[in-house]
């Protein structure tokens, strides 16, 4: 009993006790007063003995109903509270079960004092770790790590973690732990396995890491990218697409991409454009677009859909590639192909030409010479003779632009070439026209025909004056230049390296953009009818291709032409060879019977008949082949040979001699031809101490070199 049950219990003892006394002493001295018989007494006694009964039930009652209460208040609340905490306990049981955590308790010294594994369920028996210390469970390093976490727990009785990785069955499981206060003496940690979440972070940081890259490799993309939503509206571009369109990602975000439409692409690519990304399919093609500039251009793109898990399309993704470049590359290779076409096109014709030209000019010589014309008639011979002279200029011009015409290279000085021909330009443009001619400081030596760059800037300077009616400006420049690989790549044929740049410029018209890319063309002409041949550019053309050089023209309409001509430089000037003289002349010696090859039969009878006229015996054959069997037949006598260069039967003039030559070493040989020698082989060991005759060429002609070759002079 405690001491405030006792001390209640006696005051209430002690008031009993009172009032005990008092009621028995007070009553009897009342009944004594008050009732004289002893029966009257008696009853009174009876009474007072019930009453007192009474009182000090009701006092006991009072007495007792407190207490009483308090007691069963107490009960109450230690029913409540035993509700409560066995309420709390299943909440902890249930809390422990949810926790996907290790618990365990540790005392101070790192001894296991409990443990609980995840979910309710120990994953090893509770023996395997209480009453055992850390050390015999975990490895050295992570044991003192954690023995050294538990004290600093209960010193600062604050919380510490720990990470660390446990190697084991072929895997690495990772783990943390947060260690609390536990009590006076001891810490609990619990220790969650985070392998999996470790796998996931993992995974996470690589998916993080790849669409960095992707990120990286689409902002530095040398390609156009451009995203759309399924209606076909902007929702990102990339750097590259806003630096070549012109356009801010500002400008682009919410249009659709027909904002770059040039108006040039066809309705119906677009419409097979959409019908294909629409159904899922990708979608390859070229555009004409235009820049936010005005300006146009190609670009080539792949347009394909981007699709959720359930294949609903949600973005069409296109990457595109500007090709203005390779179109415009595209459009210089038909152009060069074309005038390759067009260049055999011309040498043909004008072999053929020559062929006929030939026959007229010997024709008309031996008309002349003969002595039976009369005046009238020697006139008409010299009307054709200039006649025929004409159309041989005229071929020489189709076989330049050709590079078949004959070409008598050497080296020269560039700047010396120039200054000699432009001295005549004064007389020949007119006062009306100012020519400023600027060589540069230092020679430039090419390899060249000295007649063929006369031709060219001939040429050029009578187009110029064309161009400026009423007056301007002729400028005719050189320099020393060497483009790199970079520069040349947009000129046809260009290379890099080292060149003599011959520039001539003029302040006249100009040409529109629609005739610049024809202006080489043979027989392209805007000049009225009767005023041109339209063969001056591209016998330009052809004789700048013949020296192994290129060259490009820029010009707008007002604003004059620059012709840009590149010839390859020579390291320095080759000594000129010294002069020799020609040996004595031996007179004709046998065998003095000539082969005279030549497919068009009209000049080949023609030949036939001036030299038989000079003495000559001759032997005929139209190909190459045959010729093979007249030598066959009659080698002994033949001194020479007079062969075309170029024959149908697949067997060339230089196959021939080379063949004639294996069983004769000292045959006299001369090549015919309207083409260049260059183009055949001249280096070929068949021209060594050959001579070449260029057609056409007139009876003297045929005369002067077959009597030069009899005679031994050297071939020029």
């Amino acid at each position: 009993m405690s001491g405030n049950s006792r001390a209640l219990a006696l005051r209430v003892m002690g008031i009993y006790l009172v009032f005990a006394a008092a009621w028995i002493l007070l009553s009897d001295a009342a009944a004594k007063l008050l009732f004289p018989d002893a029966h009257t007494i008696s009853h009174f006694q009876t009474i007072k003995g019930l009453a007192f009964v009474g009182v000090t039930a009701f006092l006991l009652y009072i007495t007792m109903l407190g207490p009483l209460r308090r007691r069963d208040r107490e009960t109450v609340m230690r029913l409540a509270a035993e509700d409560s905490l066995r309420a709390a306990n299943e909440r902890n049981e249930a809390l422990l079960k949810a926790i996907p955590d290790m618990l365990f308790v540790l005392d101070s010294e790192g001894k296991f004092l409990d443990y609980r594994g995840p979910s309710g369920v120990t994953l090893l028996p509770p023996e395997a770790f209480i009453g055992k210390p850390i050390s015999e469970i975990m490895p050295e390093g992570i044991a003192l790590e954690a023995i050294a976490k538990v004290k600093s727990v209960l010193a600062s009785r604050g919380t510490e973690f720990q990470s660390y990785q446990l190697d084991g069955g072929g895997e690495t499981r990772y783990f943390e732990t947060r260690l609390a206060p536990y009590g006076s003496n001891a810490v609990v940690a619990l220790c969650r396995d985070r392998t999996e979440r470790h796998r996931v972070e993992s995974a996470l940081r690589k998916s993080e890491e790849k669409l960095r890259k992707l990120s990286h490799a689409v902002e530095q993309s040398t390609s156009s990218i451009v995203i759309t939503d399924p209606d076909g509206f902007i929702e990102y571009v990339n750097p590259r697409f806003t630096a070549v369109t012109g356009y801010t990602q500002d400008e682009l975000i919410g249009k659709t991409p027909s904002v770059l439409k040039s108006g040039d692409t066809p309705p119906e690519v677009y419409r097979n454009l959409w019908d294909t990304i629409s159904q899922g399919g990708e979608w390859r093609g070229e555009f004409s677009n235009r820049r936010k500039n005005g300006e146009v251009y190609w670009e080539f793109a792949s347009i394909s859909p981007l699709t959720d898990e359930s294949g609903k399309i949600t973005h069409f993704v296109g990457v595109k590639e500007d090709i203005t470049g390779r179109k415009g590359l595209e459009e210089q290779l038909r152009h060069v192909q074309k005038m390759e076409a067009f260049g055999q096109l011309a040498g043909g014709v004008a072999h053929d030409f020559n062929n006929y030209l030939a026959v007229i000019r010997m024709q008309t010589d031996l008309l002349r010479t003969s002595g039976n014309l009369g005046p009238e008639q020697a006139a008409c011979a010299r009307e054709i003779e200039q006649a025929t002279e004409r159309a041989s200029n005229l071929t020489n011009q189709l076989l330049l632009f050709s590079r078949r015409q004959a070409m008598r290279p050497r080296d020269i000085d560039l700047n010396a070439n120039v200054a000699s021909i432009t001295r005549m330009f004064e007389r020949l443009l007119g006062d009306g026209i100012e020519v400023r001619v600027a060589c540069a400081a230092e020679p430039l030596m090419i390899r060249a025909d000295p007649g063929m760059i006369d031709q060219i800037l001939v040429n050029l300077a009578l187009n110029a004056r064309d161009a400026m009616p009423a007056g301007g400006v002729l400028e005719i420049s050189t320099q020393a230049v060497e483009p790199d690989a970079a520069e040349a790549a947009g000129v046809p044929r260009a290379k890099a390296g080292r060149y003599a740049c011959l520039t001539v410029a003029d302040t006249g018209m100009g040409i529109s953009p629609e005739h610049l890319p024809h202006v080489f063309e043979p027989f392209f002409t805007t000049k009225d009818v009767g005023k041109g041949t339209g063969l001056g550019l591209a016998t330009v053309f052809g004789i700048v291709e013949q020296h192994e050089g290129w060259l490009d023209v820029s010009s707008k309409p007002g604003s004059g032409t620059v012709f840009r001509l590149h010839f390859p430089l020579l390291a320095r000037l080759a000594p000129e060879a010294p002069a020799q003289e020609p040996p004595l002349t031996t007179g004709c010696c046998e065998p003095d019977c000539i082969l005279v090859v030549e497919d068009d039969a009209s000049l080949r009878q023609l030949i036939r008949k001036v030299l038989e006229r000079e003495g000559h015996r001759v032997c005929e054959a139209a190909t190459g082949v045959k010729a093979l069997s007249k030598w066959d037949e009659c080698r002994g006598r033949i001194g020479l040979l007079l062969t075309d260069l170029v024959m149908p039967d697949g067997m060339s003039g230089i196959e021939v001699a080379g063949t004639l030559r294996k069983s004769k070493p000292d045959l006299r040989v001369v090549f015919m031809s309207g083409y260049n020698p260059e183009t055949a082989g001249k280096d070929c060991p068949e021209f060594e101490e050959a001579r070449f005759l260029p057609k056409p060429f007139g009876a003297a002609d045929l005369s002067g070199i077959v009597r030069d070759a009899f005679d031994g002079h050297p071939a020029s």
